[in-house]
């Protein structure tokens, strides 16, 4: 039944000409963003997701994919099967970083935010980026 779900809702979002309906990346915990390498190869890296306000957030940490989309800010994530073109954009206000990082926690747990928050100190702290869909 949750799959069915999740594919009445992936249809439903691939033909929205208007902005993105997250809830199938809420229900999601992990994710696909496919970005260009310098040398212009695709790279496909599992992520995390996490849903506030409507809109969409993911986190890294110095990573090849983040040093990817700090290049260029478009990029495709993979959502239950479906193919996502988004903008990738870094969100500097500390408020919505703060809700962000909370809803982080909420959905993937305490034991797993803290060893993802030790990559994150290894790579540098960590950096919110919006997903806009394209």
């Amino acid at each position: 039944m949750q799959r069915w779900i999740l594919f009445l809702l992936v249809i439903v979002m691939s033909h929205s000409a208007s902005s993105a309906n997250w809830e199938v990346a809420r229900a999601e915990s992990e994710i696909f963003v496919t970005t260009s390498d310098k040398n212009g190869s695709e790279r496909e890296t599992t992520i995390w997701i996490v849903v506030v306000d409507g809109e969409a957030f993911v986190r890294t940490s110095g990573t090849p994919w983040e040093r990817s989309i700090k290049r260029n800010p478009h990029a495709v994530l993979t959502i239950a099967g479906g193919d996502y073109p988004v903008q990738i954009r870094r969100v500097r206000d500390r408020e919505l970083i703060k809700r962000v990082q909370t809803q982080f926690r909420a959905k993937y747990g305490g034991t797993a935010d803290r060893m993802a928050r030790v990559v994150r100190l290894l790579f540098g702290g960590s950096h919110i980026y919006r997903v806009a869909q394209s």
